[in-house]
């Protein structure tokens, strides 16, 4: 998303602003969204999993679904599904580097998302 409002777009600088704006309001609307399912189904770890999330703005690598991993630069459908897999076989992720031993993830590709991921 960030390179279609980079500053070589033909946007301007306010409807950048505004396209950056609705962008992180869909964000939270679908954390939100997660953790209410989650405290209404009982599951309060999760919702204060997702809360803390939320503040963060980080994505935790040991709890996102595939929808959350495909907002990360490089992650598409078969990544998502593969870091999935992996913590399904192996259990959460002991660091962000153990996510270069799941198929696909590169050195390149990790140092794209690191920012943006928790475990």
């Amino acid at each position: 998303v960030g390179a279609y409002l980079s500053e070589d777009t033909p946007f301007t600088k306010r409807q950048r602003e505004e396209l950056t704006e609705i962008i992180n309001e869909a964000v939270r609307q679908t954390l939100k969204e997660e953790m209410d399912k989650a405290i209404e189904s009982g599951r309060l770890s999760e919702a204060v999993s997702k809360y803390d999330e939320v503040q963060s703005g980080l994505i935790n690598i040991n709890s996102a679904d595939a929808k959350e991993l495909k907002t990360l630069n490089g992650i598409g459908d078969a990544r998502a599904s593969a870091i999935i897999t992996y913590r399904e076989i192996n259990g959460p992720f002991g660091s962000i580097d153990e996510l270069m031993l799941v198929d696909g993830i590169s050195e390149s590709i990790l140092n794209k998302i690191r920012e943006n991921i928790t475990i």
